[in-house]
């Protein structure tokens, strides 16, 4: 749950802020945690919406080991790089698990794969280890890669839905927006790290 007060990283000024924002008509909970400082960047936001779409319950898979670092999981993770508890140190699109999945999350971890077609290869695979009607959720910040870019934008085939956030203060306050007003937003500019977000619903 998000808190009113934290610190803005530029001298440790406390600012205040509504500890909560709205998505698809619903309040929900900035996420106010240490790690990785989310007070300050799009996880605060990232993480509850993701978690409000697609609950913890069985049968999930997260690609990329995000969650683990806040919340008690017991899903399997496969993330190349970061070890960890549940974390299957392999490649997505290579990897080999003979579990069937009913939902999969990733949190801003496809734009780090590869090019545009690698990142496509990702998704197919992911679904391929999807039960009939499971989805993946996934995000991507705007504006970090040309690449990843071209997936939110160019390819309105692979997603079921798309959602956008967008930061609108040096508070690191959001506001849900639509597709046309996340055009050319910069990546770390105004504000560090992300400025906007997609949230995107691959259905099998």
């Amino acid at each position: 749950m998000g808190r009113p007060l934290y610190k803005n990283g530029k001298g440790g000024k406390e600012m205040k802020r509504n500890p909560s924002f709205k998505f698809n008509g619903n309040e929900l909970f900035y996420l106010d945690n240490e790690y990785n400082s989310t007070s300050l960047n799009e996880r605060s936001v990232e993480i509850p919406i993701v978690l409000s779409i697609c609950p913890l319950t069985e049968g999930v898979l997260e690609v990329g080991n995000v969650l683990n670092h806040y919340y008690g999981i017991d899903h399997p993770v496969v993330d190349i790089k970061e070890e960890g508890r549940g974390v299957i140190n392999e490649d997505i699109r290579t990897v080999r698990i003979r579990s069937v999945f009913s939902r999969s999350i990733s949190i801003s971890t496809i734009e780090h794969i590869g090019g545009l077609s690698d990142m496509i290869d990702a998704i197919n695979k992911i679904k391929l280890m999807l039960s009939p009607g499971g989805e993946l959720i996934c995000t991507l910040p705007i504006g970090y890669r040309k690449e990843a870019n071209h997936l939110v934008f160019d390819c309105p085939e692979l997603f079921s839905n798309q959602w956008f956030m967008k930061r609108i203060s040096d508070n690191n306050e959001w506001e849900q927006v639509e597709k046309k007003d996340v055009r050319g937003v910069k990546y770390g500019r105004p504000w560090k790290w992300a400025n906007s977000i997609m949230i995107g619903r691959c259905k099998k």
